[in-house]
Order: structure tokens, then C-alpha cells, then sequence
């Protein structure tokens, strides 16, 4: 059971009359009430009956219906046969999204008997329903109750943690701009997804085609996919800021005051009332079903396209021979695969682990489509539904891998989605996060593994109702997910986001200060602190009197921070925000030596001579220097330390007569260089790891070792793959813009003739074309124009016979200038010029 409209659990069963029952929660765990027996007249013991056998065959809306009639009836219900009539009805409201009833119900269950307090299941959902219902004392309340029975206490303790205080997951909320599209309808809408120039998504909207199909889980027609052909529709000639297609600032705006509150009846005459989920809403954009092949008569849910958008991997419920039905007569929902033929899907095959005993489904792909992952409550999970992943060598798909416990729960784990950089999204309502299924991102290794910390991508994106379904492109500066923040229950609209700042904003850092070897605090002691390569953006502070600061730093940073005061000598210490919790304050403890003198006996400063380093990494798995002095003389005896940020581990050198050291380096770990000797300034710097995951082939030469002198000089006019390697980033000359412009000139036309010639040449190399703006105009204006100066360039490349799959074009703005010509400095024409320019970074020259 696993995708009810946007609860892709939802759609993991059908029983008997081959009527698909779906349920967000796969393996919900759903109690096991006892036989409703007693006190009930006779005439009620059929209804009693039939709601059980209902609620077994997950037809929730029959469950409603039944339940409140006979609470309705009769007052002198027993009261065991109440407590789980109310117990039926909470449940049923919930799985159908009806929160506010749902709590209803919960609490009356709740005070009906002192043992119910003891149920773990029960707590759990009412934690659930309060928050969403924005109660958050209460659902704190019901969150720490529920902590004292859990398996998992920390995480329960978080959640209790984040209703009495969510704002580090909504203070970033200005960072991103959220606008709702004008192909939603009144029903469901979820889980977009590339295929050409357009877009495929799930929807509820039903076919008047003669029969009507209706889903008894919550009385919904069933699920299909549908295509809008061209994503540029979607906000009025303008494309959608997706990877290969145009940003604009203009947006669809619905009617209302903002993008994710319920409507009103003032909100204009294109709504017209709808008795049941409150309007009735038309789509302004039109969609079609895609092919009858993959659209059956029950449900279809999220997909994915591959192999060039020529085969697709999606979502549905067996039909005929694909159909996996088991002696508990349950239709659960897998992945079947299909080819593009001309205008048909053919070749229509099922997933090998697909069965009858549990569900498979929401499937995403790594960037080189040879690792899968997907949904599924097979047996041995860790609760719920969870992602595993499935590699495919030689033809066959390997037995699947749970992906972990960083990145499963005890709760529901689905919606996965992966760019190109290995970066996996996904929804939960099992990790820390406001309400309903929040939106998460962890990094992922070549392997499939993940890699660091899970984050909440926090507010506006998540939000206390379910938020699911992202397709973001590879910086994350914008994209779609899916949300049923409008109108609650299963009213899930598809929505469009731009990132105008930080992804995550900042996490909270108490840093706090002692004396070396007595460990007392030091109140009232300045520093400040600054990103490494930024140290003009350097900020200050001062310790309480506690010595403690409280901090917000930047996510995914590294930091200096600097203490040089009268009372202490002069310290620089290393801090990374990396992999820092998303709710919980981390810690920087720092330990500093009095100073020896006084501040009024302090010896005259003698300005100590600057060390100069420069660097040679010709070596692999080595990193090779030189340190210079005065003249560009090498210095001898200076103490060179690495520090492993990874492991901690220090190792320290000494530079001889010829200034030179050389360390061997881990190039997954980031690591910390420092240079010391007396009479000369301490060089502080930092290495960035070079992870392999960012490799997407391996490196070597590919040029013919007889080539011609002639076409060896024609190859590095542009570039050589025997001089540049994975990774590495190149300036393309010529290329520039006129302010506000992003048409090429006839000057352009020689160097991406190179290239495209380059690429044509080694048809298994793939490009990244970077795009830059001076920082004259709104940050937004730039991100924009850069990126439509990327998709011109390649789309100039791509018309000259190169594959668009090896050509990704990024806008960057003007966050990356070369030189100090940033907001609030003037700057000549010239100056501005070097601003405006395209790079390229090699991601891969030849496959694995």
C-alpha cells in the first residue's frame, strides 16, 4: 500500500473486486481491533459487521460513513465496542487526510480509556494530527508521551523539540519565492518529472469516457499520468528555470493573496463551489493522458524516463498477466518498464522484484542510469515503506539494497528523486520535520550510499501539511514539488520554487570559550569569524558572561574564527557547518592560553615577513608545494602541518633548503594547511576535498598516441583531454554579453564551434556550461539572464549534431565574480566585462 494520490502508499493494495486499495503507509501497522461484539440491538450487527470488514479492506469513506451513523444511533454503545468504533473512524479520517476530524476522533478514543495511553500507534497519529492542525503545545505534549514508548526516543524527542520551537527550519523561508501552476485542478496533482520539452506528472482528474471509476479508499477516480508537451506553457511563454529551459521572473499567480493559503470565495469567478472538498477548480493549462499502454483502468503513480527519454520505469497496479495477486487477494502496485517506439510504448515488462507480498514503486535514477532507486514495504525494512536502490550490470538488476538506516525510519520514506550531482531528495514523515511528509536531501555516493547528515530543506518548501515529490535542477536554484498545502486532505497541487539565497540558511553554534589547562570561562573576550576564501566578509562578537555565544553560521560552510585580545594570544581555529543539525544547536568549545605580557608590558610588534605558497598537485593522491619568501626566495625549517578534517589525523613536515613539502592526501576529506615558523606570519589555508563522487569516469588519455601534429594543434586550441581532466573548469574566450542581453555574437561562434567539434569527436565526454553575470541589477534579474545565456550556448552546441544529454547549462548569476566588482563597488566597463563570461567544467570523458 503506497500512493494514494500524493500518498503513493495509498495505492500499494486492491482486494476482491480488483479495486486498487492504496494507503501512504506501507506497512502502517495498522491496529488489530478487536471483533465488535455485545452490546449492539440486533439490526446493528450487520453495520458493525460490514464497517469491520471496510476497514480491513481499507474502503475508509465506507468506514466514515458507517462509524459516525452509528454513533449517530445509538448512546448506549459499549464502551469496548466504542472505543474502537472511535479508534476505526480516527484512523480512517487520517489516511483520507481529514485531520481535523481525525483529532476528533483520536482524543475521544484517548479519554475513553487510561489503557490507550499505553498505545505507542495511537500516540504517534495524534502527535501527527495536532501538528498538522497547528496545535503545537499539544502535539509537543503528545510527541514526548509518545517518546516514553518508542523505540527511537531522540527522534520523537526532536519532534517534540520542533513544536516548541520551529524556527530553524522556517527562518530560511525568504530564501525561496513559491508559485502555484495553472494545470492544477481541483483533484490530485503530484510528482512531476521531465520527458523532451515538457513535463509528466500523476493526477486524480477523472475520465468521463461512459464508467466511472471511482477508488473506494477515500471515493477518488483513480490515478493516471498525464503530459504537458511544452514546459514554457507554464508560465505564459516563459520557461520554467529547469536544467535546459529559460527562467523568468514572471509567474502564474493564483487568485488569493499568496501561493500556499486556502482560497476563498472571494477569490474570484473562475472557482465555483463543490460541495465536497470546497472548490471546484479548472485547469487553465491543458494536459493529456499519455498512452493507453501505460495508463490501465486502475491506478498509475510516479515514473521516471531514461535512456534518452526513449524508456520509462513507472508506477502501477498489475493488471492481466503483470498483476501479482496473493491468497490474501491484495493487487498491490510495482514498477513496470516500457520502450518508445515512434509515438507508442511497447515492450512493456515487469520490475524482476516485483511480488505479491509487498509493493515496489517511485522509482529515480543516479546520473549514470545504472542505479535505481525506489519505494517498497518488502520484508525487513525498518518500518513503513523504505528506498532501496537496485544496480544493473550486465543486463540484469541486482538484488535490491535498503539504503540505510541515515536515510530509512521506523515512519514512511518515498518520493525519491536524484540530480546530477547525486544529490537524493526525498519526502518523510519519520525524520524531524513540521508536520505530514517533509522534503529531505542527503548527498550520495557513487556507490549508492549516502553520504553526511539528512537535512530538512525547511520552510517554504515544507510545510505542516504533506510536501513530496521535488524535481529541483542540479543547483538547486529552482524546480517543482508537490504539496496539499491549499486545501489539506488529498487536494495535492503541483508548485514551482526559485531559490534567490541560501539553501538551508544557518544552523546554531554556542561557541564558548576557557582558559587552557583550569577550563574557566572567558567573559567578555572579542573575536570574529569569516568563510575560508571570504576573510573580507568577517564578522565580530563578544562572549557573555557565561563565555558563551550564540551563533548562526552559514550551512554548508567552512569558517575562521580568530581570537587575538589583549588577555589571550593569538589563535585561529578551524569550524565547518557542514553536517551540523538541521534543530539542535552544535557546539565549538576553544581553549586559548593567557597572554604573557600585560597588555601595558606588551613588547613592540615587529611586522612579521609574509610567507607566499604555491602548489603542485601534478600527482594524483599527492599534495606538493613550495613555500617562498621575500623575492620569491624558498624558505627553509618552516613547520608544515596537514589536518585530516575527516579523521583528525595531524601530520607535520619541515621544509628544507629548497622550500618544498609534499603530503599524501585523502581526496574524499577536506583538510586544514598551516605554515609556521618565527619571524614570519602564520599561513592559514584550507583544501577542499575533491570527492570521487564527482568524478563521473575515470581519467586517462583518450587522444591517439600516433595523431597528427595537425589535429593534435587543432584539439588544443580548444582544450586537450590529455592536459584537462574531470573536474576541471575552463574559460571559454570570446564569449561575452552586453548588460541585460543573452543572444550570442557572431564572435562566440568560433570557440563553441571547437567545441562542439571536441564533443563530436569523443561522443562519451559530457560538458557543464557555466554561465556568469556581473553583479550590476537584482540578484534575481542575473540568475536569470545567466541562465538563459547557458541554454543559448548550448543550444548552439546541441545544433551541431551533440547529444542535449551531454551538454547541462547553468545559470550562476553573479555569485562567482573574478574579481572584487560586487554589490555596493564601482567598477569600469572593462572591469564589469570579465564578469560576464561562460566557463565550462569536463564531467566526464569517457564512460566507466
Amino acid at each position: 500500500m503506497f500512493f494514494a494520490r500524493h500518498d503513493f502508499c495509498s495505492i500499494f493494495r486492491c482486494k476482491g473486486n480488483f479495486t486498487p486499495k492504496l494507503n501512504k503507509l506501507l506497512k502502517i501497522g495498522l491496529l488489530i481491533f478487536v471483533s465488535l461484539t455485545g452490546a449492539f440491538a440486533q439490526k446493528n450487527v450487520r453495520l458493525v459487521n460490514k464497517m469491520e470488514t471496510d476497514f480491513n479492506n481499507y474502503a475508509y469513506q465506507n468506514v466514515i460513513n458507517t462509524g459516525e451513523y452509528l454513533l449517530d444511533i445509538d448512546k448506549g454503545i459499549d464502551s469496548e465496542i466504542e472505543k474502537d468504533v472511535l479508534k476505526k473512524l480516527a484512523y480512517a479520517h487520517y489516511f483520507t487526510k481529514n485531520y481535523v476530524k481525525a483529532e476528533q476522533y483520536f482524543r475521544e478514543a484517548l479519554n475513553k480509556k487510561s489503557d490507550l495511553n499505553q498505545d505507542s500507534e495511537l500516540l504517534l497519529r495524534y502527535a501527527q494530527v495536532l501538528s498538522a492542525n497547528g496545535k503545537h503545545a499539544e502535539s509537543s505534549d503528545a510527541w514526548r508521551a509518545y517518546s516514553q514508548l518508542a523505540e527511537n526516543k531522540q527522534v520523537a524527542q526532536d519532534f517534540a523539540l520542533i513544536q516548541d520551537d520551529p524556527e530553524p527550519l522556517i527562518r530560511n523561508v525568504r530564501s525561496y519565492s513559491i508559485d502555484y501552476l495553472p494545470f492544477n485542478s481541483s483533484y490530485a496533482e503530484f510528482s512531476p518529472v521531465n520527458f523532451k520539452d515538457g513535463l509528466v506528472f500523476v493526477s486524480g482528474r477523472p475520465v468521463f469516457n461512459g464508467v466511472k471509476r471511482i477508488f473506494q479508499w477515500d471515493d477518488s477516480p483513480f490515478l493516471d499520468l498525464y503530459f504537458l508537451d511544452d514546459r514554457n506553457k507554464i508560465f505564459q511563454d516563459n520557461g520554467s528555470g529547469l536544467s535546459g529551459g529559460d527562467l523568468s521572473e514572471k509567474r502564474f499567480k493564483q487568485l488569493g493573496s499568496d501561493s500556499y493559503t486556502p482560497q476563498t470565495a472571494n477569490d474570484g469567478p473562475t472557482l465555483s463551489y463543490k460541495a465536497t472538498t470546497g472548490f471546484m477548480e479548472k485547469p487553465k493549462l491543458d494536459a493529456q493522458r499519455i498512452d493507453r499502454t501505460l495508463n490501465s483502468i486502475y491506478h498509475e503513480g510516479p515514473c521516471v524516463f531514461f535512456n534518452d527519454d526513449e524508456s520509462i520505469v513507472f508506477t502501477r497496479n498489475g493488471v492481466g498477466s503483470l498483476s501479482y495477486e496473493n491468497p490474501d487477494g491484495v493487487n498491490r502496485v510495482h514498477l513496470y518498464m516500457a520502450d518508445k517506439v515512434g509515438d507508442k510504448w511497447v515492450n512493456l515488462r515487469a520490475f524482476p522484484y516485483n511480488s505479491g507480498d509487498y509493493s515496489t514503486g517511485h522509482p529515480a535514477f543516479v546520473a549514470l542510469e545504472n542505479i535505481m532507486f525506489f519505494v517498497s514495504d518488502m520484508p525487513g525494512g525498518y518500518g513503513g515503506t523504505d528506498i532501496y536502490y537496485s544496480k544493473y550490470l550486465d543486463g540484469l538488476w541486482g538484488k535490491p539494497v535498503n539504503a540505510g538506516e541515515s536515510i530509512n525510519t521506523s515512519g514512511n520514506e518515498m518520493f525519491p528523486f536524484i540530480d546530477e550531482n547525486n544529490q537524493l531528495y526525498f519526502a518523510s514523515d519519520g525524520h524531524p520535520g513540521l508536520g505530514g511528509l517533509d522534503l529531505f536531501t542527503v548527498s550520495l555516493a557513487m556507490n549508492g550510499k549516502p553520504e553526511g547528515m539528512v537535512h530538512n530543506l525547511g520552510t517554504p518548501l515544507n510545510s505542516k501539511w504533506d510536501d513530496f515529490g521535488i524535481l529541483a535542477n542540479d543547483d538547486f536554484s529552482s524546480g517543482y514539488f508537490s504539496s496539499n498545502r491549499k486545501h489539506g486532505d488529498s487536494d495535492d497541487d503541483i508548485y514551482s520554487f526559485t531559490r534567490t539565497g541560501s539553501k538551508f540558511g544557518c544552523r546554531n553554534v554556542i561557541l564558548t570559550a576557557s582558559e587552557a589547562g583550569n577550563g574557566k570561562v572567558m567573559p567578555g573576550l572579542t573575536f570574529k569569524y569569516y568563510v575560508i576564501g571570504e576573510p573580507e566578509n568577517s564578522f565580530e562578537g563578544i562572549l557573555d558572561v557565561n563565555g558563551e555565544a550564540n551563533l548562526c553560521l552559514e550551512a554548508e560552510k567552512e569558517f575562521y574564527f580568530e581570537f587575538d585580545n589583549k588577555r589571550v594570544e593569538q589563535k585561529k581555529i578551524y569550524f565547518s557547518t557542514h553536517n551540523l543539525s538541521d534543530i539542535r544547536a552544535s557546539k565549538l568549545t576553544v581553549e586559548l592560553k593567557l597572554s604573557e605580557f600585560p597588555q601595558e608590558e606588551k613588547p613592540k610588534q615587529v611586522v612579521p615577513q609574509v610567507m607566499a605558497r604555491t602548489t603542485d598537485t601534478r600527482f594524483e593522491n599527492y599534495y606538493a608545494g613550495q613555500i617562498t619568501g621575500k623575492d620569491n626566495l624558498p624558505v627553509s625549517g618552516v613547520r608544515v602541518r596537514f589536518i585530516n578534517k575527516c579523521t583528525g589525523e595531524t601530520i607535520e613536515v619541515q621544509t628544507k633548503s629548497d622550500g618544498k613539502y609534499a603530503f599524501v592526501r585523502d581526496k574524499e576529506c577536506d583538510y586544514e594547511f598551516i605554515a609556521m615558523k618565527a619571524g614570519f606570519a602564520t599561513n592559514y589555508e584550507f583544501i577542499a576535498r575533491e570527492p570521487e563522487k564527482k568524478v563521473i569516469a575515470k581519467v586517462r588519455s583518450i587522444l591517439p598516441k600516433k595523431e597528427s601534429s595537425a589535429a593534435s594543434a587543432s584539439s588544443t586550441s580548444f582544450f586537450d583531454p590529455d592536459i584537462f581532466r574531470v573536474g576541471d573548469v575552463v574559460k571559454m574566450d570570446k564569449i561575452y554579453y552586453n548588460a541585460d542581453e543573452f543572444a550570442l555574437s557572431g564572435e562566440a561562434a568560433g570557440n563553441l564551434d571547437q567545441l562542439a567539434s571536441v564533443l563530436n569527436k569523443y561522443p562519451d565526454m559530457v560538458i557543464e556550461v557555466i554561465s556568469h553575470t556581473d553583479s550590476r541589477g537584482s540578484a534575481k534579474d542575473n540568475l536569470l539572464i545567466s541562465q538563459k545565456r547557458a541554454d543559448e550556448v548550448k543550444k548552439y552546441i546541441v545544433s551541431k549534431g551533440v547529444n542535449a544529454n551531454r551538454v547541462k547549462a547553468i545559470g550562476k548569476g553573479e555569485s562567482s565574480p573574478v574579481n572584487n566588482c560586487g554589490d555596493g563597488v564601482q567598477c569600469t566597463d572593462a572591469e564589469y566585462r570579465r564578469n560576464r563570461r561562460t566557463e565550462f567544467r569536463i564531467l566526464q570523458i569517457e564512460r566507466i
